[in-house]
């Protein structure tokens, strides 16, 4: 369960998760050093512009939820909070992965949904750990090959992008179980994408994909629902 600031500073040692409300986070950067063993803080929809550079300090958490804010940027320092196992930043206004989140080799969980992003970093292979992976809503025109070296990886949305082509290395990700691939620009489908032997659920809807593309995946993997 979550604490407000003022709970967690009431009792600091035993504050674990803490949600920061409007007008609080100079505040908690005044108190970062009491609460510098967080696992998890929220700071969701208080209209964050920035991450402040006192979060470097936050070294034990493990989980970090900055959605619904206007966050044009992540910080590039933030490859230095080694133990994150999930970073969310959905929805906002952010344009581009910093270098420093493919430094976070523990994360399980990245969600830069609906963003304004343009690019992905061949980088994104490194983090080995991944099991959901979620850039819909973005400005993707590619995916690199790099993805398909994410050997974990089950759950990857993509909807909501710009993209014209997968990368045949798509078909690597032996344990993937969810893609969703609606309202891109696909016309074709990589022949590999028939050896995700897991994958349980699979959208495609508006795509201009080439007659044939649907039934042949279908037929492929019969055992996937598939949608669009």
């Amino acid at each position: 369960m979550s604490w407000t600031l003022d709970e967690a500073l009431a009792n600091p040692p035993a504050a674990r998760l803490v949600s920061l409300r409007f007008g609080e986070v100079k505040r908690f950067e005044a108190h970062i050093a009491e609460l510098s063993h967080l696992r998890e803080l929220e700071i969701i929809a208080i209209g964050l512009r920035k991450v402040p550079d006192a979060f470097r300090a936050l070294e034990s958490l493990v989980r970090i939820d900055l959605s619904d804010n206007v966050l044009t940027a992540l910080p590039e320092w933030i490859g230095e909070l080694s133990s994150l196992t999930e970073l969310t930043a959905a929805s906002n206004r952010i344009t581009r992965i910093p270098d420093g989140i493919y430094e976070l080799r523990a994360l399980e969980n990245l969600d830069l949904a609906d963003n304004a992003i343009e690019t992905v970093s061949d980088r994104i292979g490194e983090l080995a750990e991944l099991r959901r992976l979620a850039f819909s809503g973005n400005r993707l025109t590619q995916l690199p090959a790099a993805v398909g070296r994410l050997a974990h990886l089950e759950y990857l949305y993509l909807n909501q992008n710009l993209l014209t082509e997968l990368p045949p290395e798509i078909g690597d990700l032996q344990k993937l179980s969810e893609l969703q691939l609606a309202y891109n620009r696909l016309t074709e489908l990589p022949s590999k994408l028939s050896r995700l032997l897991a994958l349980e659920w699979l959208t495609l809807r508006d795509n201009p994909l080439l007659p044939g593309q649907r039934e042949r995946i279908k037929a492929a993997l019969p055992s996937c629902t598939i949608t669009g």
